[in-house]
């Protein structure tokens, strides 16, 4: 629904802006414009294979110009440089595979993203994956697929930033619904020096 992603954007004001399954194969301007307010209108993305998937990275070309960017199957990294100081950052934004058999691809793929970067970093999006039993409300829960996850974090020094007034980002929206926080952020220690007060809310 770009009009609803449209009205969020500007209710908000965001500086970055990182889409997950926009479905789209191509970014042409006309489609971008119906989805992206004016200043958000500089944007990379990784294109939907099929009837799903899709990335989209976005900022405010006055607070920040791209440096690099890189994408994967379930990656898009983008560098920027701000324009108040000359700093650099890396954000990479994740839609992670859905089917368990794609699992260990999208680790190693993180894993693969991770030792290219250097400086400060953060990491967001849907990863389709939990960490805690406390991250679902019923009992259907791989313990294997999480100690996965949570040993891969952990190798790669990752800090999660904690989702302060929710405590699920997905439901199947059955009457007896399934709830599951898949939805996550991370940053890595060189962030976290220079960002301590970093938060993480729920907005719509």
């Amino acid at each position: 629904r770009p009009d609803d992603v449209l009205a969020e954007l500007i209710s908000v004001r965001p500086t970055f802006v990182v889409l997950q399954e926009i479905k789209l194969h191509s970014l042409e301007v006309h489609k971008s414009s119906s989805f992206l307010p004016c200043r958000l209108r500089s944007c990379v993305a990784h294109n939907a294979i099929g009837a799903s998937g899709g990335l989209l990275t976005a900022w405010d070309q006055h607070v920040c110009s791209l440096v690099d960017s890189d994408h994967h199957l379930f990656t898009l990294t983008t560098k920027f440089q701000l324009t108040s100081d000359a700093s650099e950052f890396t954000l990479t934004n994740v839609y992670a595979p859905v089917r368990r058999e794609e699992k260990q691809a999208f680790f190693t793929e993180l894993a693969s993203v991770a030792a290219t970067i250097c400086g400060v970093w953060v990491v967001i999006g849907d990863f389709n994956l939990t960490r805690d039993p406390a991250d679902k409300n019923n009992d259907n829960f791989n313990f294997a697929e999480v100690n996965n996850f949570n040993n891969l974090i952990n190798a790669l020094c990752l800090i999660e930033i904690p989702l302060a007034d929710r405590a699920y980002t997905w439901s199947n929206n059955r009457a007896d619904p399934t709830l599951v926080r898949l939805d996550r952020c991370f940053v890595n220690v060189d962030w976290d020096a220079i960002f301590p007060k970093t938060t993480l809310s729920f907005l719509t």
